[in-house]
């Protein structure tokens, strides 16, 4: 088994599960964990956020063009029309400034202004902190 499927079903038992024995393509796992997106923000499970993202960032670093290509086109390109505006704060902390920069250079879609503003109240709240 490659290394990248073993860790896959470390981190997503549940999502490793329902794949088949012929699924061999790092594009079909992003798509399980795009799909998994809204459900998991709306309920809040903040550590299989954290883990899909790790994961998605983790390729992201990868010499393999097909894993940068898979989070880029599987999850990235999608992920503000797959969770709603409401929802914007729970997935901040977990959208990398790589991922960021790769939305608005890739032209897949756009940041949207609301998830800006959001990031801007970020930016303030850590400068008040420090």
């Amino acid at each position: 088994m490659a290394k990248w499927r073993r860790e896959f079903a470390e981190l997503f038992p549940d999502v490793g599960r329902r794949l088949s024995g012929d699924y061999k393509s790092i594009h079909a796992a992003f798509i399980e964990l795009r799909c998994e997106l809204p459900g998991r923000v709306a309920a809040g499970d903040t550590e299989f956020l954290r883990r899909m993202f790790l994961f998605a960032e983790s390729s992201l670093e990868s010499k393999n063009e097909a894993f940068v290509n898979a989070v880029y086109t599987c999850l990235l390109e999608h992920v503000f029309q797959d969770v709603t505006e409401s929802q914007y704060p729970a997935i901040r902390p977990y959208l990398t400034p790589r991922m960021l920069n790769a939305i608005e250079t890739w032209g897949f879609s756009k940041i949207p202004d609301a998830f800006k503003k959001i990031m801007q109240h970020s930016v303030r709240t850590i400068r008040t902190l420090q």
